[in-house]
């Protein structure tokens, strides 16, 4: 939600501008918040086990803290993903840029001019 990856054919564009985010701050972050309710599913299937030994009917309630917490991760892992590809994706195209701006003829597709260009 927070990451804007670039456009959908960014060398086409070139060389404009192109903005788009490279911080990978909100990956990380969807990522956390994603293993923290994974782990915390985990850890209320894992209680189970005790429970009934102390508290019989009380713990089919960790089989509902496990889904939920697993149905809230959901958005967090989709998320993450679109996150770490999107930024991925900006700085792959930003590093492609940054390359051609030594070579701007070579983006005409003219063999000639690419050659001139990288013999200076």
């Amino acid at each position: 939600m927070f990451v804007q990856g670039p456009p959908s054919d960014p060398y086409r564009d070139w060389p404009k501008q192109m903005e788009c985010t490279e911080s990978r701050l909100a990956p990380v972050v969807d990522t956390f918040v994603a293993a923290a309710f994974v782990g915390f599913g985990i850890y209320a299937l894992t209680d189970r086990f005790h429970c009934v030994e102390q508290h019989g009917a009380l713990c089919d309630f960790d089989y509902w803290v496990a889904g939920a917490s697993g149905l809230i991760a959901v958005p967090f892992i989709a998320s993450a993903i679109h996150g770490w590809t999107a930024t991925d994706r900006c700085i792959a195209a930003k590093n492609f840029h940054a390359a051609e701006e030594s070579h701007p003829p070579c983006r005409t597709g003219v063999e000639r001019a690419c050659l001139s260009a990288r013999d200076r």
